[in-house]
């Protein structure tokens, strides 16, 4: 597994090194201690899974993000400092094509080394990622069905799945909602558990309508974006309510849109919009084509406008999606579907 460092400390990136070769069975191809230096390095012919500091000196990491993807990295992991996150940072990345992101171990009070574990285990997901055999997707689980009550008035609701590139997508399709939209939105985006929240808060900086982390109990209402936390699966129970699920041995989407979609399918009682946005491997597409058999109206997003387009792809190929727009198309979309009343579909089913 080859991986390269770009860091502004040759200490930082030595200590990285270090972890990955000893801990992580890594081969570090590569390090690099500015942009510049990291794309003459990645030009060299040395494709590899790339950590970059979020706070590199001289460089902005969406910026270094989409050049090294363009010039042949594998993928781009975004390395913060526990002690400055700098979530913006990250989401910007993560909106040009950074797969992911991760703390940087550090040495706690106790003088033990903590995060070492993480990183490489982030590392190998990532890879696994990258490397994943067309055509296997993650399995769908379904909500175990129980007995529950529904509201008298159901919001009409929007379901927006999302993996690499999402933070840049998801602004551009909720920032097109006015704050008066009059549907629920719940959105999954692959994300670090570390970073859910802080996802939420800049997600909500730049929208109209108020975005909040998805807690258990939380029901979908007009007007709020609930937005799903990393590393347990979001689900709606059959009383309406979500919550969270740990996720299947094996399974590296986190959290899972296939999951969740699936959970909307089995128990959400009247027709929906549903969009999958910008990601790598195939999550979403067969939660997505649940959703459109059970009577809602689903969205992919194109190619031309997808920073990586194997989610959308993968949705369209499988007959998933009603429609194939480009990113500046969706919202409006959602929108004027929203703004029509749907039918219950209680009773469709046969």
């Amino acid at each position: 597994m080859k991986v390269a460092i770009v860091h502004g400390s040759a200490a930082v990136s030595a200590a990285l090194r270090r972890i990955l070769e000893t801990g992580g069975g890594c081969q570090v191809v590569w390090t690099a201690a500015a942009g510049e230096e990291a794309l003459a390095l990645c030009r060299s012919g040395e494709p590899a899974v790339v950590l970059v500091d979020a706070a590199l000196p001289g460089a902005a990491p969406a910026d270094l993000t989409r050049d090294l993807l363009r010039y042949g990295a594998s993928a781009v992991v975004v390395l913060t400092d526990p002690r400055t996150p700098r979530p913006d940072r990250v989401f910007e990345a993560m909106g040009a094509g950074a797969l992911d992101a991760v703390p940087a171990p550090a040495v706690g009070a106790n003088g033990r080394l903590h995060g070492d574990d993480e990183l490489v285990q982030k590392v190998r997901n990532v890879a696994r990622v990258v490397g994943a055999v067309p055509g296997t997707t993650a399995a769908i689980a379904r909500a175990p069905h129980v007995a529950g009550g529904r509201p008298e008035a159901l919001p009409p609701l929007v379901a927006i799945g999302a993996s690499t590139g999402g933070p840049a997508a998801l602004v551009a399709v909720i920032g097109s909602l006015p704050a008066t939209f009059p549907g629920a939105v719940v959105a999954v985006q692959h994300v670090d558990a570390q970073f859910s929240a802080d996802l939420a808060l800049w997600l909500g900086g730049q929208v109209a309508l108020p975005v909040h982390e998805a807690g258990a109990g939380h029901r979908p209402a007009v007007g709020k974006v609930l937005l799903a936390g990393g590393d347990r699966d979001l689900v709606l129970g059959a009383d309406l309510t979500l919550r969270h699920r740990r996720p299947r041995d094996g399974s590296f989407y986190h959290p899972s849109v296939d999951v969740f979609f699936a959970s909307l399918a089995e128990h959400w009682p009247d027709r929906g919009v549903a969009a999958l946005l910008t990601g790598i491997g195939r999550d979403g597409a067969e939660g997505l084509l649940a959703l459109r058999r059970t009577g809602w109206h689903t969205m992919a997003q194109d190619e031309a406008t997808s920073v990586v387009h194997g989610m959308p792809r993968a949705a369209a190929e499988l007959g998933a999606a009603v429609e194939v727009l480009p990113l500046h198309e969706i919202g409006p979309a959602i929108a004027r579907r929203t703004l029509v009343p749907t039918a219950s579909k209680r009773g469709t089913r046969g």
